[in-house]
């Protein structure tokens, strides 16, 4: 792996320090909404604008990440021949692993059921949030700041492993089909780190736009 940080050498706590803040900054940023739905918007469903609140909390930890270990380069976001042909084999290997975990049912996905009940035009703009800007910001944050953090450390597949489980924990939000899911979510994070060191941040992306697609178009 390249070398991609402006750091040379970022304290270890630093890296942590940064998902703890994410964390925070979600948790206060969802506190917020629900007490002023609460005392302004009674009536206005418990799930909208919910993924906003989670884009919006991403972004300010990205500008963060852009100032303080620098910028995303434009090479970085155009796919080479090699990222188009990983990002083929990603995607034959995803669709079978998809199928030995999930099945050929369609996923039970409450948030997506409530999003089919508000205006098309908010319908449509919340899949751009989930598969457009969403997957673009956590492979930056979780990929391409805290893994590289990371491998200053540890060695690449350490590096990606520790990511992984990490993104796993901030994915998990259901109790349902409990283990299957977790261990969906580790594989599909880890697929996620592998393609970032063996490609570059656009493959990741891609894949990572890919997953959310599919998992969107399948559900109810």
């Amino acid at each position: 792996m390249a070398q991609v940080l402006k750091n040379k050498e970022i304290p270890q706590l630093e890296s942590w320090g940064l998902l703890a803040a994410l964390f925070a900054l979600e948790f206060i940023a969802y506190l917020i909404f629900y007490f002023s739905r609460k005392a302004f918007f009674p009536s206005l469903p418990i799930d909208f604008l919910d993924f906003e609140v989670k884009v919006f909390t991403y972004l300010s930890i990205f500008l963060f990440c852009m100032i303080r270990y620098g910028k995303i380069t434009f090479e970085e976001l155009l796919p080479t021949r090699k990222d188009i042909l990983l990002l083929s084999i990603a995607v034959v290997i995803i669709l079978w692993i998809f199928g030995l975990f999930i099945g050929p049912e369609r996923i039970r996905n409450p948030r997506h059921e409530i999003f089919k009940s508000f205006a098309p035009l908010y319908y449509w703009f919340s899949l751009f949030i989930v598969v457009g800007l969403a997957p673009f910001f956590e492979e930056a944050i979780f990929r391409r700041y805290f893994l590289e953090i990371q491998h200053q450390y540890y060695s690449t597949s350490t590096s990606v492993l520790i990511t992984a489980g990490v993104a796993t924990l901030f994915h998990f939000d259901s109790s349902e089909n409990l283990i299957a899911i977790l261990l969906w979510t580790f594989f599909i994070q880890t697929v996620f780190g592998l393609l970032y060191v063996k490609g570059r941040l656009v493959v990741s992306v891609l894949a990572h736009m890919f997953v959310n697609g599919l998992v969107m178009l399948l559900s109810k």
